[in-house]
């Protein structure tokens, strides 16, 4: 993946976490990840025309394109579609102008990161975002289960906030898992909170390798000093009867909709 196809961040942590939290734009590889996925690049499509065209275009999987001339996203957020961007390997007509390299140029400005009571601190807008816009990435250590099932232990042992998010995608006959971890390695995405009622989606989009990029879209208007938040599981996603709710975070979004619960990681 050459630069130009390497997100680009002006953000960081707060100060007060700067010592022991590492900044990293997009996911890096950690304990268990399955380290071919990504250093395996999808075949690039041919384009001379800016790729505005998906029908000839070979990253975009259906005929509406990925994106509008505005850069916001056009498919349904319901729908579980393969989103590829176009990357180094694309035609000489697919540079940095390219209608289908959206996530890839980074994320939004005026994020500001926040505390808000009684959830430590939230990420919030200084400007009003228009719904199908790109805003972050929650990226971190791409780990394996294993590895993943350990950290959680030692946290819950130690009494520590797990911010790992486990993102399952059911475009193959398996369900592709993927498992991020900002806990020590992240990006301004780890301090997204909750919602059961949220303002973004979360839409894997992979570029340039087969490690999705877990980019967080506007699912509707956002408006200026508003918080984000997304919803960190399915919002099917419900406890089941044999559950034992005491294991469970305590959700804390005060929507109409909450379902009580943050989503398990199981």
């Amino acid at each position: 993946m050459d630069k130009m196809d390497q997100l680009e961040d002006d953000y960081d942590h707060p100060a007060s976490l700067s010592a022991t939290l590492s900044y990293c734009p997009t996911n890096v590889p950690g304990q268990g990840c399955d380290l071919d996925l990504f250093y395996t690049i999808p075949l690039g499509c041919d384009c001379s025309n800016l790729c505005s065209h998906p029908q000839s275009c070979s990253c975009q999987i259906l005929d509406q394109p990925n994106y509008n001339d505005d850069g916001k996203y056009q498919h349904a957020f319901n729908q579980d579609i393969p989103i590829f961007e176009c990357h180094e390997s694309c035609g000489s007509g697919s540079g940095r102008t390219c209608s289908n390299r959206v996530v890839q140029k980074g994320p939004l400005k005026g994020l500001v990161i926040q505390a808000v009571p009684g959830k430590n601190l939230g990420l919030f807008t200084r400007e009003h975002i228009e719904q199908g816009r790109f805003v972050c990435e929650y990226a971190g250590e791409v780990i394996g289960q294993v590895q993943a099932e350990a950290r959680i232990r030692a946290q819950d042992h130690l009494g520590q906030d797990n911010y790992i998010l486990k993102v399952v995608e059911h475009v193959e006959k398996e369900p592709v898992i993927t498992l991020i971890d900002p806990t020590a390695i992240g990006n301004i995405g780890r301090y997204i909170n909750h919602s059961c009622d949220p303002n973004l989606v979360m839409i894997p989009v992979r570029i340039g390798s087969m490690v999705p990029h877990v980019a967080l879209f506007a699912c509707r208007d956002i408006q200026a000093q508003e918080e984000l938040n997304f919803h960190y599981g399915s919002r099917r996603d419900h406890p089941s009867n044999g559950e034992i709710l005491e294991h469970r975070t305590r959700c804390l979004c005060r929507t109409k909709s909450c379902s009580g619960f943050l989503p398990s990681l199981k």
